[in-house]
Parts: structure tokens; sequence; C-alpha cells
């Protein structure tokens, strides 16, 4: 069964919680591997048809969630294979506050060992810089209008689905013609925190490259965050986000202030973001 659901971003807004909060919903189904990243072509578009079918249940809703989907230029062509595959799928979009965004971004690759820049360095430069780009919101969502209707797409903001969860919630669950009085405890949980991400040590690195991630990746996505947090906990170490300085947080603001209005504008969310942006540019 090929999915009708796809959440597709944006990177560090809350991606992994509500993948979550959708597999709790007996009306929805998820993937088991949250990312599967299957219309980007360098990292999963190979591997076929019948391969991403495979990966859904036979449920009213199914659906997957790919942050790599809403970051265009750096992965070209994912939504064009999005509708030339499935062009009646509903599409999610989670965003929040750009310039907070891309400074999680930043640190979420210090943790994984991908970026080794300070960040001073990291942002001298914001021409073509590849943190700000999942940023841009208004500028992602133009690539999908171009193939996909308005009303097909629905923009989540991650400080409704953290301050007005159930009322985020009921919005999300009535725009995929399933049971919006659904609830579920589990709701009152958030999952991958960034404030209380961990760093693991060049011990816990070697092992998250042995055969133990491959076991790991085997384990419903569900529990695998439990068992993988009891595994690499003591190979970790507590790592706290970074001040940016005033002035690459001015210039950041500055970047991001047009399209940010343009999507408060079109979109009708984010509103008191424009007001930071402001102050802070």
């Amino acid at each position: 069964m090929l999915p009708n659901l796809i959440v597709i971003g944006a990177m560090k807004c809350a991606t992994t919680s509500f993948h979550y909060y959708l597999s709790l919903h007996p009306e929805i189904a998820v993937s088991r591997n949250k990312e599967l990243h299957f219309f980007v072509e360098e990292l999963a578009w190979g591997r076929g048809v019948d391969w991403y079918s495979a990966q859904f249940p036979d449920e009213k809703v199914r659906g997957e969630t790919s942050p790599t989907y809403s970051m265009y230029p750096k992965f070209l062509g994912v939504p064009e294979r999005m509708a030339g595959l499935i062009p009646d799928a509903r599409l999610i979009y989670l965003v929040r506050d750009p310039v907070e965004r891309t400074i999680s971004h930043y640190f979420h690759d210090r943790v994984e060992g991908i970026e080794k820049r300070p960040i001073v360095e990291a942002f001298a430069c914001l021409g073509g810089n590849s943190y700000l780009g999942p940023s841009l919101y208004h500028f992602q969502l133009r690539q999908y209008l171009r193939y996909f209707p308005r009303d097909q797409i629905l923009l989540i903001t991650c400080d409704d689905l953290l301050h007005n969860r159930a009322a985020s919630l009921r919005r999300v669950f009535s725009f995929l013609g399933v049971d919006e009085a659904f609830w579920s405890p589990r709701f009152a949980l958030m999952r991958h925190r960034t404030t209380l991400r961990r760093q693991r040590t060049a011990l816990g690195a070697v092992v998250s490259n042995s055969s133990a991630v491959t076991l790991l990746n085997r384990l419903p996505w569900r529990i695998r965050g439990y068992v993988e947090w009891l595994l690499f906990y003591p190979l970790s170490r507590r790592v706290t986000l970074p001040n940016l300085p005033s002035d690459i947080r001015r210039a950041l603001s500055r970047a991001l202030r047009a399209d940010t209005e343009a999507l408060v504008a079109e979109w009708d969310v984010g509103h008191d973001w424009i007001a930071r942006l402001v102050r802070e540019s």
C-alpha cells in the first residue's frame, strides 16, 4: 500500500514527537522507520516503489515523516516525484521560529559529529548556508505548490503543538478525515527535546557503527528509542546549546525576515515570529 500522508518536515520541528502522536491514532498507520527518504533520489529513490509500498500496512491513513523532503535545493525533485506517485496525498509541514530552527539544526549536527566548526564559523557566511535553507518555509512550500493544491497541505507550528496540543491534533485529524475526538494520555509526551541531547563518547561512536545499530533498526520504532537510550546513555555525555553571538543572530534574523513575512501573509501562522525578527534585525 502506498502512503496517503507525508510529513515533509521541517527538520528540528518536533517531527519525531509528531510521528509518534500519529502512530497512536487507531485509524493511522505510520512507517516503522520514521524517515524513509524515499523521494530523495540520492538516498532511497533507487529502492523502488515495491520497497516503498511494503513499508505501510493497510489502514485508512498511511504515512511517513522525512524532513529531507523540505531541504530544497540540497535535494532536488522531491515534490515532482511525490506528485507523480501519490498525487492525492495530504502533506503536513511542521514549522517553528526560523532562527531557533536554524540554530537547533547546527546544534544537531555538532552532537552527531557531522559539524566540526565552531558556531561562529558555521554562520560566518549566510549566502547559500546549508542551515538556512530549511528555515525558509515559504520558499520550501513554493516548491510543493507547483505540484499540489493548497488544500492538500496543512501547516502546524511547534508552538501550537507544544502549548495547544489537543487543538492542534484535532486540526490534524480533521484534515486527515479520521476521528478528531481521539485522545491518548501518551499525547502528553514530547520526544527528543533538544535541550536534553547527549553526545556519544568515542566508545559510543564505535558502538553506534557496529551491528548493534542494525539490530536496533529491526525493532518497532515505538520501542526502539527506549532501547537505544538504555544502550547509549552510559556511552554519552550531556551537551548544552552554544550561545549565538548577538551579531550573528541579527544577521540570521535579517536573512530570514522576508521569507517569514511572506509565510505569515499567505499562511496565517507564526505572527509572533515577525515581531521577534524585526526586533532582532
